[in-house]
This record gives C-alpha cells, structure tokens and sequence, in this order.
C-alpha cells in the first residue's frame, strides 16, 4: 500500500482535473487527463481507479458526441468494475450503456441493458432509485418508437419507484413526461391530472429552464378544456 500511495494520490488528481473540466465543457481536454490516469491506474494494477476513470472518460466522451466510442467505454468500465464488485460503477454503466444505445437508435439494446438494472441483485445501492431510472428510460424507448401505449406503461412503474425512493426532482420529470404523452393520445383529462400532480411538485424542480414547459403544457390542456380563464392564467 505505501508503494501504491503516489500512483493512487496521481489517480485521484486526474479523475478530479478531468471532472472539473468537464463541468466546464472542456471534454476533449479532460478526457486527455483521463487517459493518463488510466495509464497510471493501469501500471499499478489500480483497479477500482481505472474504472472510475474509463467511465468518466465514458461521459466526457458521450457529452462530446462519439457515441459509438463512448458505448465501447461504459463497457469496458462495467467489465471491470463486475471485477471489483463495484456496485455503483455497475449500475451507471448500465444506465449509460442503454442511454447511449437510445441515442443510437437501438432500442432494443437499449432495454437490455436497462433490464440488467432492473434485475440486478443489489446490496448497498437503492433498488428504487435505479429501477426508477431503468423504467424511465425503457418508456422512453418506447415512445421514441410510437408506442404510446407501452411507454405510459413503463412511465407509470418508473413514477411508482420514484415515489418510493423520494426523489421529487425525478417524480416532476415523469409525470411531466406522462402528462404530455397523454395529451398526444388525446387523453386530455389524464394529461391534466398529472400536469396538476407535477405543478405541485415544480418547485422542486425550478432551476432547470426546461421545467418551465409544464405551464406551457397546461395551457394546452386548459385550451383543450375550454377553459379559457384557466389557458390565460397559465
């Protein structure tokens, strides 16, 4: 362990220089960053740091726009991190993995790799909190596909596991997302139960520019339901 102290304290700098950058868009020069750490990690057998930075470089790489690159890196993190038993590094690889697939357009592959979360033994990570995720996203594989039905379906699981999780932020996202697929289905009085639902949860949610659309959308739904007094308010 003393030997392996500066190799691990050099790690540790180029995960945290590579995610500072990062959150500046600066992927490509954190991915550089990354990389040498997975270089030190790798000459000194680091394991659980050289996953920790694959997957970031995995991000940045996503965020740049390389999606086939940044599939092939949330795979190479999740094998490792199988080795480590690495149960958070596990769990977000797979999200990745079937976010980027949906990016791509396979879909498919996409629910694979969500369904593995769904079915993952877990130990200290919440079943909720990624089973709410994985759901999420299934449903939204699906509505990309024109399946309004299924979608609402996995939504509806999804915004169930949210709420036992207790995540007010991501219960808002969902319904918001019901809501609006309901008003495509024309199902106009259920759109507006769950707008109502999620305007009460907005507060929670206000810092994000886009979750303004949910006024947008009860506009809409009020227009929709001539009333008129309610579509101006709004």
């Amino acid at each position: 362990d003393q030997d392996n102290r500066t190799p691990k304290t050099m790690a540790d700098l180029f995960i945290n220089t590579g995610e500072i950058l990062s959150k500046h868009y600066r992927y490509q020069e954190a991915i550089q960053y990354y990389d040498e750490g997975i270089a030190i990690a790798s000459e000194y057998n680091l394991k659980v740091r050289e996953h920790e930075l694959i997957y970031n470089k995995g991000i940045a790489t996503l965020k740049k726009g390389s999606l086939h690159e940044a599939l092939n890196l949330f795979e190479l993190a999740l094998n490792l991190s199988k080795e480590t038993q690495d149960e958070w590094t596990i769990l977000n690889s797979l999200n990745f993995l079937g976010l980027t697939a949906t990016r791509l357009k396979k879909y498919e592959l996409a629910r694979e790799y969500f369904d593995k979360m769904i079915y993952f033994t877990f130990d200290s990570e919440s079943p909720s909190e990624y089973k709410g995720y994985a759901f999420q996203n299934i449903g939204d594989t699906y509505r990309k596909e024109g399946n309004e039905m299924l979608a609402l379906s996995f939504l509806q699981q999804g915004l169930e596991q949210n709420i036992n999780f207790g995540d007010p932020i991501r219960i808002f996202e969902v319904q918001c997302e019901m809501s609006q697929l309901y008003f495509e289905t024309k199902n106009y009085t259920k759109a507006r139960e769950l707008a109502l639902e999620s305007s009460r949860t907005y507060s929670f949610a206000i810092l994000s520019p886009k979750n303004y659309k949910i006024f947008d959308l009860l506009t809409r739904i009020s227009f929709k339901h001539q009333d008129y007094q309610k579509t101006a308010a709004y």
